[in-house]
């Protein structure tokens, strides 16, 4: 072999070596490609779960303070409800004035501070023990103004009856109705 043939030789080496080398980049550079490939379609399903779950708890962030403001609604609602349930509950005071053992008279007191139009006076299981004082329906009661009633008693009466009382304000639409239960032996004068 002549001088020329080792040069060429060496020359074919040297370029299969980096053709070799050349390959390993090619494969080292596809193999980069495709874990950026995977990393980057990776990173756009973590944005997008992101982003849903962004989106998720701004919805639920929306819903609570709706629920907190129906909640606040109603808690108000119940307020007013316990208010004006405490102010029927002063609205009529009551006052026996018999014995247990007769027809008792009683009297209903009005407490609104106000006129009101009596409406009725009645049991309020729709028994006839109690008995509205002639005049009574429909009759102006002023504030502090009284109206009577009578708590039948009999050897078939019963010891205690609750009374409904209802009334409709002079200003008003709908009629209001209050309940209370007497003894034969409550407040004895």
């Amino acid at each position: 072999m002549d001088q020329s043939n080792w040069i060429n030789l060496g020359i074919l080496v040297v370029a299969a070596i980096a053709a070799i080398v050349a390959i390993l980049q090619v494969v080292e550079a596809r193999k980069a490609r495709d874990e950026s490939v995977r990393a980057r379609d990776a990173a756009k399903d973590h944005e997008a779960r992101s982003l849903k779950a962004s989106e998720d708890a701004a919805a639920s962030a929306a819903d609570s303070a709706t629920a907190h403001q129906r909640i606040a609604a109603a808690t108000e609602q119940q307020a007013e409800i316990a208010r004006d349930l405490a102010a029927r509950q002063d609205s009529w005071t009551f006052r026996n004035f018999g014995p247990a053992n007769t027809d008792q008279h009683w009297e209903i007191r009005n407490n609104m501070g106000e006129p009101v139009r009596l409406l009725s006076i009645t049991a309020s299981d729709g028994s006839s023990w109690i008995v509205e004082d002639e005049g009574t329906n429909m009759r102006t009661v002023i504030a502090g103004g009284s109206a009577g009633f009578t708590f039948i008693r009999r050897f078939t009466s019963p010891a205690r009856i609750t009374v409904r009382v209802v009334w409709i304000g002079l200003h008003e639409q709908l009629p209001s109705s209050f309940e209370h239960t007497i003894s034969a032996t409550e407040g004895l004068t």
